[in-house]
């Protein structure tokens, strides 16, 4: 069960990091981020919905905070240690 949790946790950064690579750095808005990158995530990685989503909401979350922290490079990683 633990390997099965961290392949899910890989695949959620390994998504982010193309979403953050793959759009423009400054979009930082939901709404417009799923209007770009919705359907090309969901097909090229084969999530569901819901986590596609997620995926898009955490890149957008994490620019806003990099923004307001004045963080100039932003990581998607799996360790939770």
């Amino acid at each position: 069960m633990a390997k099965e949790m961290e392949a899910t946790l890989e695949m959620f950064a390994n998504d982010c990091q193309y979403i953050h690579k793959n759009s423009d750095k400054k979009l930082t808005n939901n709404v417009a981020m799923q209007v770009l990158m919705y359907g090309t995530v969901r097909e090229k990685f084969q999530l569901s919905a819901q986590t596609t989503i997620h995926t898009i909401r955490r890149v957008c979350s994490n620019r806003k905070t990099s923004i307001t922290n004045h963080i100039k490079r932003i990581n998607f990683c799996t360790n939770i240690s």
